[in-house]
């Protein structure tokens, strides 16, 4: 899967509200490869949708970790035995950073504005 199709697919979606259905799209691309890390993914969306903010915030923090740890040692050779398979590790950790800052910028006007008792502008 191509980021930007990721970028357009979570574009569509932004009309859900705060629902961050799109971390389960950005972890469906690695579940049959990596299935640890879509259970990451999956953790991470379960505890956004939970409202734990500090909880969510370690399960981020998390899987950022790990997404950039695939970069190194021993997961890069395994994985990464084509052009593409090494080009999609390479960019996981910015595909993810650039999709949870949206999904957190998205959620932050939502609940300020909701403090103000208006409603939301459309995510462009």
């Amino acid at each position: 899967m191509h980021p930007m199709m990721l970028d357009d697919m979570s574009h569509m979606i932004s009309e859900e509200g705060d629902d961050p259905i799109a971390l389960l799209m950005f972890g469906s691309m690695v579940r049959d490869d990596l299935p640890w890390l879509y259970e990451l993914v999956v953790e991470v969306y379960r505890e956004m949708r939970g409202g734990d903010a500090k909880a969510a915030q370690r399960a981020i923090e998390r899987l950022r970790r790990m997404t950039k740890m695939l970069r190194r040692g021993p997961f890069m050779e395994e994985f990464a035995g084509s052009k593409e398979s090494h080009m999609m590790i390479m960019e996981l950790p910015g595909m993810l950073d650039h999709l949870l800052h949206r999904i957190e910028s998205r959620r932050s006007r939502i609940t300020s504005t909701e403090a103000e008792g208006s409603k939301p502008d459309e995510d462009r």
